[in-house]
């Protein structure tokens, strides 16, 4: 469940602990050092790469990283024996004629990841940090609640909640408004702040849009205002932007959401076979099973499945977490709008 007991001071302390162990290294593209390891302890063996001297352990997702950029297909290396992929990958390294140039991301003396060198990892502690002081100028700070900590060394999710007065009576719904930080020390997404609302029986997140000043959904004028750039240095401008624009959104939310809930779902068999198109795969099950225990048959209803198909998926990968509880958002949020109507075939 995304709601969580740990505290501000406790997350802080975990992230701290990452970024103070990440190191990022620029390397060659091709000449690096590619061997197969053997721990004597387990027989099991592991891809390294030699960085300054050192042979480090490739996690699963460098290794795709680093395949993809030597134009390997990643679904088919990691399906080959270990050997074989060290194989593939060092004869495809060898044989490039640019002299491009990688860069990898250490943290707890293995290569997270493989990215280009005009990557800067954003270290997440400081995006806390940022985010609350931003939230601070404007609250008192015993209202700002952790609501959603999720930290790997692939993506790190925060949402932080406070009291909304836009929502008189709905308490019975458990809904909280607040926003929604989504960052990657390896380049696996872009780091974006957004609206997020935690509620229903599994207190799923739906990850939401931004409105218009007629409440119809848009992207703000300057486009790319809640996507931060490895290239620009004023966080602190970037975060605060972003907060003002969320909390001038909580009025299009409330009307959005109100509607959602009242709005019933004619097949809504038909509408989840539709939201298959746009969720992870290993969620799409598990999407199903979300729906059966509650079977709200209400734009609000099909939006908590997808949003709560990470909750019954076996294992479910933290990209693709952000992408359903993204995607449940915009489903509950823009039923109305005509611009994503495709995703909302059935309604």
């Amino acid at each position: 469940m995304p709601a969580t007991e740990i505290t501000l001071a406790e997350a802080r302390g975990t992230l701290f602990e990452t970024d103070d162990d990440l190191t990022v290294v620029e390397i060659p593209t091709a000449g690096v050092v590619i061997a197969v390891a053997t721990d004597p302890a387990t027989n099991s063996s592991r891809i390294t790469m030699n960085v300054e001297g050192r042979d480090l352990e490739l996690s699963e997702f460098a290794t795709r990283q680093f395949s993809a950029q030597l134009g390997i297909p990643s679904n088919y290396l990691m399906k080959c024996p270990v050997t074989l992929q060290a194989t593939q990958l060092s004869y495809w390294q060898s044989n490039l004629t640019d002299r491009k140039r990688n860069q990898v991301v250490i943290i707890d003396d293995k290569i997270q990841g493989v990215t280009s060198p005009r990557f800067t990892p954003h270290k997440n502690s400081r995006l806390l940090d940022t985010t609350v002081d931003s939230l601070v100028d404007r609250m008192d700070e015993e209202d700002i609640k952790l609501d959603v900590f999720e930290h790997t060394y692939i993506s790190t999710r925060i949402g932080l909640s406070w009291p909304v007065d836009e929502f008189p009576g709905w308490a019975d719904r458990e809904l909280t408004y607040g926003v929604h930080t989504a960052n990657s020390l390896v380049n696996a997404h872009h780091t974006d702040a957004q609206p997020h609302a935690l509620s229903g029986p599994e207190h799923a997140v739906l990850v939401l849009p931004l409105f218009d000043s007629s409440g119809r959904c848009r992207r703000p004028p300057e486009k790319e205002l809640l996507r931060w750039s490895p290239d620009e240095t004023d966080i602190d401008g970037w975060v605060q932007a972003g907060i003002d624009i969320m909390l001038s959104q909580t009025q299009h939310v409330q009307a959005a959401l109100k509607e959602a809930w009242n709005t019933e779902v004619s097949d809504p068999d038909k509408v989840l076979d539709t939201q298959e198109n746009f969720i992870p795969g290993p969620l799409r099950d598990a999407m199903r099973v979300a729906y059966q225990e509650h079977e709200d048959p209400t734009v609000y209803g099909i939006a908590q499945a997808v949003a709560s198909s990470v909750y019954h998926a076996e294992q479910p990968d933290p990209v693709h977490t952000f992408q359903a509880e993204r995607h449940a958002g915009h489903f509950a949020a823009l039923h109305d709008c005509s611009s994503c109507r495709r995703t909302f075939n059935g309604v």
